[in-house]
């Protein structure tokens, strides 16, 4: 394959360079229980973030971007933002690089993703009238893209926002009716 071809793996083989990579973190980490505790060590908690990281990175460059990614990425993003708080409530280290990076990766995901797609997701993922969301002025990204972009914290103001405002759109449509 030419140096300047891109070459995107089946989902199935990109889950399974993931799971190489997840094993690294589980061994690097070693057995807590299943829970990710605030005594793992901070270094730790930055390798297992990194590794995940790239594990998105893996899924979002080298797999088609469909909607069905997303729950992998979802899952990866919420342990990563997990270790990622750990090493930053526990230690001095600078985690704003690996946070950049994290919200980067997710967010350019999820733009790939047409706003049919993003919509159902929002919808499965509890959003309330995902249709009454639109592009705003000024602004590269569909706010959809935010609202699911597993980086940030479902409770996140600018989230809770966004579903105020889709619900104040509809009540305006339903009151003219």
């Amino acid at each position: 394959m030419p140096p300047n071809q891109t070459h995107q793996l089946d989902p199935v083989h990109a889950l399974r360079a993931i799971a190489s990579s997840l094993t690294a973190v589980a061994d690097r980490i070693g057995s807590s229980g299943g829970a990710l505790t605030t005594q793992l060590p901070a270094d730790e908690a930055v390798g297992g973030a990194e590794h995940l990281i790239d594990a998105i990175d893996v899924l979002r460059t080298r797999c088609p971007a469909t909607a069905a990614i997303y729950g992998a990425i979802r899952e990866l993003a919420t342990t990563a933002r997990a270790y990622l708080t750990i090493a930053q409530t526990t230690s001095d280290i600078d985690t704003s690089p690996m946070w950049r990076h994290l919200a980067s990766a997710t967010a350019d995901y999820l733009s790939t993703l047409p706003v049919d797609d993003l919509q159902t997701l929002a919808h499965q993922n509890g959003f309330v009238h995902p249709e009454f969301v639109g592009w705003t002025a000024g602004r590269k990204r569909h706010p959809l893209v935010h609202w699911l972009d597993p980086a940030y914290p479902a409770d996140h103001p600018s989230k809770i926002a966004i579903q105020a405002r889709a619900l104040e759109r509809r009540g305006v449509v339903a009151t003219s009716t």
